[in-house]
């Protein structure tokens, strides 16, 4: 703006040529952006470990202790390291841009410009750019936040959801909410979405990033006479919640599907779901069910075909060529078990992630499964290892394996 106001006075005649104009004002130029990588490129960070899925290789272990939190966006990766320190790597390179210790981290997300710790009931917000620190102060335990692209949302202890656009610490939104004993948000596009169990079923809702609700529901599970049971959320997102007896010991078998862009229940079945399938993460294509032995259902429950009971309690789904994938685990105890299934179910090749013995009492576990540079990407997250499994999905034949302790 100041190059065009001075070019219009040179234009304007020689009227004006005898103003009085202040000196310019030199203001440092910045440095210069990160370069962002070409789309073809998909790379992914594995607790610290930089993979080029699109090259096939591991690129650089960015720290020499797996980090407690990281993220990635297009030009970056950011961790946070035992210490409570956080580091900018440069993606293209792994070369570290900056680093900060801020008071706490004891969770961390992100938005399109900036980093948050939490500590607390404060939140501290870093610039990607610069890493510049600043505090957004508040009240109330925080038990969760997420960054959407241009705010931050906050869950805090109770249920209260607040809302804080990206470079500020004013909260513009708030919500109560029965998100209190399973705090679980997601993304969903730039929507915020959770559920939680409450009495009788599972109340599910979604937000945009100001908190103004999309749509709000508690679905109903349980029917009149039958004994207590717990309904739980079993997974959300990107776009579909399945809820309902998880973990339950009893009789009752009961699920549903809802859609998160309108929360549409599609489905609802009288057995226990553990997983989904969908081959563009929105469509709903079928359903597992590991209750009695691995059954694989259509979108309206019905029986597809079914192979003898499999360890683990959870399932995760992906599909490719014709080819149905299918993760197996069980959420509270290590390890995960990789089937592919040609159509009708006949069984094409297994595989199973190379991981360390670890000896527990108390564990999680939890299993992602997608295509992705056109490999089967395994992705786990357990308490004591985080790994990335790469498979053909042709033959199952391991392309590249990165596993980390993180004890």
């Amino acid at each position: 703006m100041r190059a065009l106001a001075a070019l219009v006075v040179v234009l304007s005649g020689c009227s004006r040529r005898d103003e009085v104009r202040p000196d310019p004002v030199h203001t440092p130029a910045p440095p210069p952006a990160p370069k962002k990588l070409a789309p073809a490129v998909e790379r992914a960070v594995v607790a610290g470990v930089v993979v080029d899925l699109s090259a096939r290789k591991v690129l650089y272990t960015l720290s020499k202790d797996p980090p407690t939190f990281e993220a990635l966006d297009e030009t970056s990766a950011f961790l946070v390291d035992r210490k409570g320190v956080v580091h900018a790597f440069d993606l293209g390179t792994g070369v570290e841009r900056w680093h900060v210790t801020p008071p706490r981290c004891s969770q961390f997300t992100s938005t399109d410009g900036e980093l948050y710790c939490v500590e607390d009931t404060h939140v501290h917000a870093l610039a990607k750019g610069t890493g510049a620190l600043r505090t957004i102060p508040g009240t109330g335990t925080i038990t969760q936040v997420l960054g959407l692209a241009r705010h931050l949302v906050v869950l805090r202890s109770g249920g209260s959801l607040e809302s804080i656009p990206e470079g500020t610490s004013k909260v513009i939104g708030s919500t109560t909410t029965p998100l209190h004993t399973w705090p679980k948000l997601v993304r969903h596009g730039t929507d915020v979405c959770g559920a939680n169990s409450v009495a009788k079923g599972v109340f599910a809702a979604c937000w945009e990033p100001t908190l103004v609700p999309r749509w709000s529901n508690t679905f109903v599970l349980a029917k009149p006479g039958e004994p207590s049971t717990s309904f739980l959320p079993r997974a959300i997102g990107p776009e579909l919640l399945v809820a309902g007896t998880w973990w339950s010991s009893g009789p009752i078998e009961r699920s549903l599907v809802v859609r998160l862009s309108d929360g549409v229940e599609t489905t609802r079945l009288e057995q226990d779901v553990a997983g989904v399938l969908s081959h563009d993460a929105t469509t709903l294509d079928g359903l597992l069910s590991l209750k009695k032995d691995l059954r694989f259902l259509d979108a309206t429950g019905k029986l597809q075909w079914s192979m003898p009971k499999v360890w683990g309690d959870s399932a995760a789904a992906a599909t490719a060529d014709g080819r149905l994938f299918v993760a197996i685990y069980s959420s509270g105890s290590a390890g995960a078990q990789l089937y592919a299934f040609d159509g009708g179910g006949t069984p094409a090749w297994t595989a199973t992630p190379t991981l360390p013995p670890i000896a527990h009492s108390a564990y999680i576990n939890h299993v992602e499964l997608s295509i992705r540079a056109g490999l089967v990407a395994m992705h786990g997250e357990e308490a004591a290892v985080e790994y990335l499994s790469l498979f053909e999905p042709k033959t199952g034949k391991p392309v590249i394996e990165v596993v980390r302790p993180l004890w």
